[in-house]
């Protein structure tokens, strides 16, 4: 039972390590240690005297249990408030200044969102840029920007709610692009180069966002977002 225990202890914490990790999370093998040496304490027992379960020790040091599950309380509670109050993790996305012409990278929100530029044509400079490479996304000379999104007002307010009641940011964006909902016809695209926003849904999107494999050399485009 321990062992089966212990097993999914040390799964869940490294499974969700990420997305708690503003909490000094131990680490999993610190837990398996634990949990080791509690299962040593329980198991012995002086020689002559009958074995001493796990639950008869647990009875003879119930100030000391008590007084670790308060520890551990008091260890856990505070990140984790900070975490509830924090809200979803939000993994960083790239984004593209329309009055520099230059890549970002915030956390993944609704697009347009201000920057340090000030505005574009009396909105939010800062758009969602979709960005691939040849070789290598961390070099900045190979990364390019395929296509930039951004949505309407009333959508925009419609998926920054959705982002914030969920976790699973990768299923809220499929609904938006996916649903025939308000979100979805309220989001449009356009070339990093020039030209102007089309309706996502529209068939002018198809080829904006099209991707042209034939600028690398081996004919295969790398997915940096």
């Amino acid at each position: 039972m321990w062992d089966s225990l212990l097993g999914k202890v040390g799964d869940w914490v490294v499974a969700n390590r990420r997305r708690f990790e503003r909490l000094r999370l131990p680490r999993a093998a610190d837990v398996r240690a634990a949990f080791a040496a509690l299962r040593a304490l329980t198991a012995g027992s002086p020689p002559g005297d009958p074995p001493v379960t796990w639950r008869h020790w647990l009875l003879q040091h119930k100030g000391l249990v008590a007084a670790g599950a308060i520890l551990l309380l008091l260890a856990f509670g505070t990140g984790s408030w900070s975490v509830l109050r924090a809200g979803p993790y939000r993994r960083e996305v790239w984004f593209y200044d329309l009055n520099t012409n230059t890549l970002f990278r915030a956390p993944l929100v609704a697009a347009p969102i201000r920057t340090s530029s000030g505005p574009h044509e009396g909105a939010p400079a800062g758009v969602r840029a979709y960005v691939f490479a040849c070789r290598d996304c961390g070099d900045a000379d190979d990364r390019r920007a395929a296509f930039l999104e951004r949505y309407a007002p009333e959508a925009q307010r419609a998926m920054d709610s959705l982002l914030a009641r969920s976790t699973d940011v990768e299923r809220v964006m499929k609904r938006a692009t996916e649903d025939e909902s308000t979100v979805a016809r309220q989001r449009f695209v356009k070339k990093p180069d020039g030209g102007k926003w089309v309706d996502a849904a529209s068939a002018e999107a198809e080829e904006v966002t099209a991707l042209d494999a034939t600028r690398c050399p081996n004919g295969a485009l790398l997915d940096c977002n």
